[in-house]
Formats: C-alpha cells, sequence, structure tokens
C-alpha cells in the first residue's frame, strides 16, 4: 500500500510538473480540471517524421519490437526464465538492420546500431536486467519513433512512464504492467502516447 501511495504522489507531481508548476505549487493548487480540460493523459508528443523502410527491415522492425514486448512484459511479471530466446531474437533483428544502409534508412541503421549496444549479456540477475533495461527501452523507443512497427509486432502498443523510475517503456495495452518495479509496485505509471503503425502484410 504504502509504495502504491509513493507512486500515486509521483505521478501527480509529474502531471503537474508538465503544467508548469512546481511540486510545492501543485501542493497548494486547487483542482480545476473540470473548468480546464486537464486530463492524467500527458501531452501529445511532437510531430515525428517517419521513415520509409523496405519490407526486409519492416520485418526485422517488427521482431525487435516484438522481442522486446516479451521482455517487458516478463520483467513485469518478475520473471527470467524466458529472456534469452527474447533477447536473442533482438539481437538477431539489430544485427540484420545495421546492415541495411540503403538510401534513407541510413538513419534506422544507426539506431538498431543503439538498439543492439543496450542489449543486456547479463539475463540471470533481475536487477542488473531490469538496469539494462532502461537504457534498452529509451533505445527501443528512439527507433519505433522514427521507423515504427506494423501490427505483425503487436496490437495496441502504448509508451508507458513510470515517475519513480523516471524511464519509459513500450507495452501492449493500457493496464499498466511496470517492468522496472515488477510486482513491488506492477501498475506505477502511466500511458503517455500510443506508438503508430504502419501497415505491413
Amino acid at each position: 500500500m504504502r509504495a502504491a501511495r509513493v507512486c500515486s504522489l509521483a505521478i501527480f507531481t509529474s502531471l503537474w510538473m508538465g503544467y508548469g508548476l512546481t511540486a510545492a505549487e501543485a501542493d497548494t493548487s486547487h483542482d480545476h480540471s473540470e473548468h480546464t480540460g486537464m486530463t492524467t493523459m500527458e501531452e501529445m508528443p511532437e510531430a515525428v517524421v517517419h521513415v520509409a523502410v523496405d519490407s526486409a527491415a519492416q520485418n526485422q522492425i517488427d521482431r525487435l519490437v516484438g522481442a522486446y514486448l516479451m521482455i517487458a512484459e516478463q520483467l513485469a511479471h518478475d520473471r527470467l526464465d524466458s529472456l534469452a530466446g527474447p533477447f536473442e531474437q533482438m539481437s538477431m533483428a539489430v544485427q540484420m538492420l545495421s546492415k541495411n544502409k540503403k538510401d534513407n534508412t541510413d538513419h534506422v541503421a544507426m539506431l538498431a546500431a543503439q538498439v543492439a549496444g543496450s542489449i543486456p549479456k547479463e539475463t540471470k540477475d533481475i536487477k542488473k536486467v531490469r538496469a539494462s533495461f532502461e537504457v534498452l527501452s529509451a533505445a527501443v523507443i528512439a527507433l519505433v519513433e522514427k521507423a515504427p512497427p506494423s501490427h505483425m509486432a503487436g496490437h495496441g502498443i502504448n509508451k508507458a512512464y513510470c515517475p519513480m523510475k523516471s524511464a519509459a517503456w513500450l507495452q501492449q495495452g493500457a493496464d499498466i504492467l511496470n517492468p522496472y518495479y515488477g510486482s513491488e509496485m506492477l501498475g506505477c505509471g502511466s500511458i503517455k502516447n500510443a506508438i503508430e503503425m504502419v501497415h505491413h502484410n
């Protein structure tokens, strides 16, 4: 219960900070949400120019994101026994993407290389994996915001944010499954925005 209250306070503070108020001002402010249209959703992200990739590259992006989503879900449920496979899938996908330097996909190859450098080698210590997952998530998010996945990677993919960790991650669905804290604070966080998907057969 205490962890849940701490998380709720962190979310409340981060939201008020987003509206330009300090934590102290947030404590003394009245709730005018029904008058101002404030919601618990984060502000919409700035528009990002997407890069069009060929079918082979799209397959690897979908493979990478699908494996990442499996890892996020496993960490949310405090499991390590099924991580080796998805990490290997990610490694193979980014290896292929890093080699794909055709025309306008050079930037995608660079982002894929950053993902490759963020994949942890330690997969047996959950604290170490979670620490690495924060860096990995930032790299994956940067990639998908430039070169979005298709529905082959998953459905209803959202970018979520944990105020306690000050870190984001990707997950399927709107029900928060926090991979950084797992069962300790599984529901800690909020959905920032949906990840735009591309059509791919």
